[in-house]
């Protein structure tokens, strides 16, 4: 493996955050040596978001994240730039959500990891312990130690433990005197208490979703939701989900109400029941319905109202035409468990970012160490605008990495 001849840089996680902190740091003159424990890089690059290549959006700003510090991540979206793709020879495109992609995870994987071709890729490689030493740091090692002058961590959030091992890089921080607040999982779907969802699997809705803790309103959101055998998922809850499993740690109600025509007023969505149902008045109630919800959503409706899907639109009146308008604009589920973070696209909690410097993703307590990506406590509203910060911190981590030592 060809070698530079700068100062040793050891980059501990392959992915987006590690992966552009080591091309970084390599254009930078470091030899960098990047260590990642699974046997293949990038897997969350590869395999999280359909695998469809999700690197950010050109709207992303802070109030596109949570945390205690959601400002924290403003020098970092700043360093995304769509040049920096280009250099990699990937053609970014923006989907119809507005997110930028490359044409797939796997073709970004490869752009990455042809670009860091003199860099030193470990993979299988865990790293269970870190100390600081005169010189820098040493890395432990299952067959040994490491030297190097600076040191990234970019292990990932906790999320996807099947894909990537966050937790143990912020166990790493923990060793080194960092402080890390609890994790939960984001980005998730949930499982609902009703069983009438479950006979819907593969519908796809687009909604205005509410999040009701305890009886009062807690957040919203509006996208496609998706129902499975036994939950559902999708950008239409992603938006609260870091709230739901919080909430139910502490034994508190949790609902989400789904409004099945998003963007419309209560009057407009009422004007369009009325006219459905006078034109299609002789036609069975569920054959009319049919013209406004997919009928196998709108089947479970009439079912929750106790009404008859065989009788005929016209006879039914004001009392159950409002029930119905009432039931298609304001479904409740009552939300029993989130999906976990094996399910889950992000994750909440993370170094404290009070003790990292976010114009370089230097420790505040350590000098030389460096913490960008998920590790962080900061979390975005989708999988695109952690992507960018992922990508971001990463850049600026790899930047600064060689310049200025303390």
């Amino acid at each position: 493996m060809p070698k530079t001849k700068g100062p040793s840089v050891a980059i501990v996680g392959a992915g987006a955050a590690g992966l552009s902190a080591a091309l970084e740091a390599l254009r930078a003159g470091a030899d960098v040596t990047i260590f990642e424990q699974r046997p293949e890089p990038a897997r969350k690059l590869r395999l999280l978001g359909r695998g469809q290549g999700v690197v950010g959006r050109d709207d992303a700003s802070h109030e596109s994240f949570h945390g205690r510090h959601a400002r924290f991540v403003q020098d970092a979206l700043r360093a995304f730039d769509l040049d920096w793709f280009k250099k990699l020879k990937i053609k970014l495109t923006t989907d119809e959500d507005g997110d930028l992609r490359a044409p797939s995870g796997q073709v970004l994987v490869d752009a990455l990891l042809k670009a860091l071709k003199k860099a030193d890729l470990r993979l299988s490689t865990p790293v269970s312990a870190i100390r600081k030493a005169k010189s820098g740091f040493k890395l432990t090692l299952t067959d040994g130690e490491f030297e190097c002058a600076r040191l990234v961590l970019a292990t990932g959030g906790n999320h996807a433990p099947q894909v990537a091992d966050g937790a143990q890089g912020l166990r790493l921080a923990q060793g080194l005197g960092h402080s890390v607040e609890d994790c939960s999982p984001a980005l998730v779907g949930v499982r609902v208490a009703q069983y009438w969802p479950g006979r819907l699997p593969g519908l796809w809705m687009n909604v205005d979703a509410t999040l009701v803790i305890d009886g009062r309103e807690a957040g919203n959101c509006r996208g496609l939701v998706l129902f499975t055998r036994n939950s559902l998922t999708g950008p239409g809850l992603f938006g609260f989900s870091r709230e739901i499993d919080t909430a139910l740690m502490a034994r508190k109600q949790v609902e989400v109400v789904l409004n099945f025509y998003p963007g419309m007023t209560h009057e407009q969505v009422a004007k369009w029941q009325y006219e459905t149902f006078g034109q299609y008045a002789r036609q069975d109630l569920a054959s009319a319905m049919d013209h406004m919800l997919p009928m196998r959503l709108s089947l479970e409706m009439i079912r929750l109202l106790g009404l008859r899907a065989d009788s005929r639109v016209r006879v039914f009146g004001l009392r159950e035409r409002e029930a119905i308008l009432h039931q298609i604009t304001n479904t409740r589920l009552t939300v029993a468990a989130t999906l976990g973070s094996r399910a889950a696209l992000g994750s909440r909690g993370g170094v404290n970012v009070r003790e990292v410097d976010p114009r370089t993703f230097e420790s505040k307590l350590v000098p030389g160490l460096f913490i960008a990506g998920e590790m962080l406590d900061v979390d975005g509203s989708s999988l695109a605008v952690n992507r960018q910060f992922a990508f971001g911190s990463g850049v600026l981590a790899g930047r600064n990495v060689i310049q200025n030592p303390k």
